[in-house]
């Protein structure tokens, strides 16, 4: 018989931004976004840290009590639960826009893993299946939070991000924008002291232009990524903070009010 284990409250409004994001799940996405992850409940604290630096691209999102209304668990440690996020996004935007939503994982308290994940808002419930399979668990790496643990991203070998520059969601998806009508292949992400230099190339045309960022610490980089740049791009928004070094991976970093959100992807 399940039990509940743990419970996460809030506006419909608000869920609906945590899981999206945590998807990459932004508007004009196309193709695989993160759809399946871990979801990890702690007292005040809702994040995915599955995920290593040695497969990348990867995502990375922690929520508190200071976002969403309510996080809490029954027993005395983590709860754990594999979770189809598309699906879940699919079923809070038949919500209404003014619901309070209550997410329970239920499963076996001796476990910590839920195996349903049950949605009540107002008069309506719905029940989603997740994995109840303790050996699925076993074989998922969770890495990212060491990555991040001094609050500078930290590549696979340990070594701290020596660059780091700051920019906007909306400057990256210009860089997106101009790659893909360009017909480029990679997203240039090319810092120096006057700011993001967009340098792309393709088939009958170049396109050179100084775009708004600034070098915060290190050396200038002229990197260039591929993977899960345009997701990122369209589902980051507001002040971005990118932490990299040159020909490495790059995590794109941006804080709300009980919220961090990390990207991290492979040079391409």
């Amino acid at each position: 018989m399940s039990h509940n284990l743990a419970t996460v409250e809030g506006a419909v409004s608000d869920l609906q931004f945590a899981i999206r994001t945590t998807a990459l799940a932004g508007h004009d996405v196309a193709g695989k976004t993160f759809d399946e992850t871990m979801l990890r409940v702690r007292d005040g604290v809702l994040d995915t840290p599955a995920g290593t630096t040695a497969h990348l691209p990867a995502v990375y999102t922690t929520f508190t009590d200071d976002f969403l209304e309510r996080i809490e668990v029954t027993g005395p440690g983590a709860v754990r639960a594999l979770v189809n996020l598309l699906d879940l996004q699919v079923w809070l935007a038949m919500l209404p826009e003014t619901a309070q939503v209550e997410m329970r994982f239920d499963g076996d308290p001796d476990r910590g893993v839920a195996d349903e994940l049950v949605i009540d808002a107002e008069d309506e419930r719905v029940t989603l299946d997740g994995s109840s399979d303790v050996d699925e668990f076993a074989d998922i790496s969770i890495e990212m939070p060491m990555a991040f643990e001094s609050g500078r991203f930290h590549f696979a070998d340990d070594t701290a991000a020596p660059t780091v520059a700051r920019t906007s969601g909306e400057t990256l998806e210009r860089i997106v924008d101009t790659v893909e009508v360009a017909g480029a292949e990679t997203y240039p992400v090319h810092i120096d002291d006057e700011g993001l230099q967009l340098d792309i190339e393709a088939e009958g045309v170049r396109v050179e232009a100084s775009l708004p960022g600034t070098l915060m610490e290190g050396e200038p980089v002229a990197n260039d990524y591929d993977d899960g740049f345009p997701a990122m791009a369209r589902t980051l928004s507001g002040k971005i903070r990118i932490e990299t070094g040159p020909g490495e991976p790059a995590a794109f970093v941006t804080e709300g009010q009980g919220y961090i959100l990390r990207v991290v992807l492979e040079q391409g």
